[in-house]
């Protein structure tokens, strides 16, 4: 298994958003996900209470 940085994780959710967000599942995604809301809750810097 690949360990990710913080860093990576950001760029890669920004590519993901920058492309338009699809779900590679589709069907998997709730009737009331709201990207901007969800988006929100995610912290954009590194906590630094994780290594």
């Amino acid at each position: 298994m690949e360990d990710v940085s913080w860093r990576t994780a950001l760029r890669a959710r920004k590519a993901w958003v920058d492309a338009g967000a699809r779900w590679f599942a589709p069907e998997a995604r709730p009737a009331d996900w709201d990207l901007v809301a969800q988006l929100q809750h995610v912290r954009s810097r590194r906590d630094p209470n994780v290594g």
